[in-house]
């Protein structure tokens, strides 16, 4: 055990998991090569005055089953509720772009209703599975329903009530975006079905920023486990001359040689750069599943003021847009647009799902936008994304308030992000699920498991999240152990 070399690309939750679960087992020579000067992959934790600002992963979704609501119960991470992130008792403010709130039983009635269509249609999934679907997608699935509820449920609304549901459900759609990093009408029902919540509440901020629970985990390690500035350009799996060691050629020229490679690197990577990241080539089946699985952008942007103006029980302002009612901007010449051209790729800011507050610095909002319209924002100037985000929100909460200019703007560009190219994955209606467990599988090469695969798109149950990356690491790491207890002479 302690002879054989085992080298994991990535240093972000999945391969630092895997390098202690390997440690902890006796596995000493075990290195990460990280690209970037930092470690946390796509957990990014930015100092902000005495606080913190998460650049990437936000919150610990889900308590049961959960490693790292776990790891950070036990030593004491967690934000209670008076310290989270979200004013968790406080209710979210819908506004339109006429500059009107919409009442909260309006609001909240609505939101009720999609939120248990969510649970129908999660059940529906995996109940229908083997019997073929009768909807194409997600999306299809929510434009039916909605059709329906509108029909069945709101055929005595005034057509004022009616654009109001309209335009919350709307919202909900885009907020699918941010949630999956995709629009709906791209996603599987099948997988969806896959994909499992763990129980508990869903958002647990962590008070010293999400960096803390890898910290814990690095505390276990020597601290020379992790190389970073290493980025790596070629992993050579197997030669012609039957030499059985993994050759990996980083970009300055340094030669490792492991025994077990253990590949973290994000999808968006993968599919980038696997032609000339892997010699030779993967195999075909993993190529294809490479292509057909998803994988999208997540943006935020995160503005600082002087002082609040929003009212004190808000807990949110989130962006409601009407049918019918035109729109212009004044800061972008000739933007004035019908509901029609709303969807265009170009008006990067109707995919701005809407404005949190974050109660640890009362004077920040944080902006949330995901898809294609996230990685089109990415294309513009900072004083864009800071005029356009001011001027909607000037608009949508209407003349009574008065909104000066942030004094901070911090901003996110994950799609730019040259080791990531992206958020998170999906998997389209192309795709089912099958193609993680595909991608998952290692690669064999004389009854040995020289190349694994860790990541959140490893794992068909949790992809997207910091858990499931985290049980990914793990997952790889006890699949070496286990082969190398059973051959430990090979």
């Amino acid at each position: 055990m302690e002879g054989r070399q085992i080298v994991i690309l990535g240093a972000g939750i999945a391969g630092i998991s895997a390098a202690h679960s390997l440690y902890k087992q006796g596995f000493k020579n075990v290195t990460i090569l990280e690209a970037q000067n930092r470690v946390g992959g796509r957990i990014f934790t930015q100092k902000s005055g005495e606080d913190v600002l998460e650049m990437g992963a936000q919150f610990i979704h889900g308590q049961i089953g959960n490693p790292v609501y776990e790891l950070g119960c036990n030593k004491q991470l967690l934000a209670q509720d008076e310290e989270s992130d979200l004013h968790l008792d406080l209710v979210p403010h819908y506004h339109t772009q006429k500059g009107l709130k919409i009442d909260d039983k309006v609001s909240e009635s609505f939101d009720s209703k999609y939120l248990g269509m969510r649970l129908d249609i999660n059940k529906y999934s995996r109940d229908e599975k083997d019997n073929g679907y009768c909807y194409s997608s997600v999306g299809d699935w929510f434009d039916k329903w909605f059709q329906k509820y509108l029909e069945e449920e709101c055929c005595n609304d005034s057509e004022e009530t009616k654009s109001l549901k309209k335009g919350l459900f709307g919202w909900w759609q885009r907020f699918e975006v941010v949630d999956n990093a995709c629009d709906s009408h791209a996603l599987s029902l099948e997988a969806w079905g896959m994909w499992q919540e763990c129980a508990g509440e869903e958002f647990t901020p962590i008070k010293k920023g999400y960096l803390a629970i890898l910290d814990v985990l690095l505390a276990d390690l020597p601290s020379d486990v992790v190389c970073t500035n290493k980025p790596v350009t070629k992993i050579t799996w197997k030669s012609e001359s039957g030499h059985e060691k993994v050759v990996i050629t980083c970009a300055a020229g340094e030669i490792y040689l492991a025994d077990h490679v253990i590949v973290t690197c994000s999808l968006g990577y993968i599919k980038e750069h696997h032609e000339k990241l892997f010699n030779p080539s993967l195999p075909n089946s993993k190529l294809k599943a490479i292509n057909r699985l998803g994988y999208g952008t997540v943006d935020k942007v995160y503005f600082e003021f002087s002082k609040p103006f929003w009212d004190v029980d808000c807990e949110s302002i989130q962006l409601v847009w009407l049918d019918d009612e035109p729109f212009s901007l004044d800061c972008i010449e000739c933007c004035t647009v019908s509901s029609d051209q709303l969807m265009d790729k170009d008006n990067w800011w109707y995919g701005i799902l809407g404005f949190d507050i974050l109660s640890t610095q009362p004077n920040t909002l944080f902006m949330w936008i995901g898809g294609k319209k996230a990685e089109s924002m990415e294309k513009c100037t900072d004083e864009e994304v800071k005029n356009v985000s001011m001027e909607l929100l000037r608009k949508f909460l209407g003349s009574s308030k008065v909104i000066e200019d942030p004094i901070k703007m911090i901003r996110t560009s994950w799609k730019k992000e040259p080791y990531f190219l992206g958020s998170y994955c999906y998997v389209p209606t192309e795709s089912t699920s099958d193609d993680i467990d595909i991608l998952s599988q290692p690669i064999i090469f004389n009854e040995v498991p020289r190349i694994l695969f860790a990541g959140e798109a490893t794992n068909k149950r949790y992809f997207s999240t910091t858990h499931g990356a985290m049980i990914s690491g793990q997952r790889e790491a006890h699949r070496l152990i286990d082969f190398l207890n059973k051959h430990k002479k090979y």
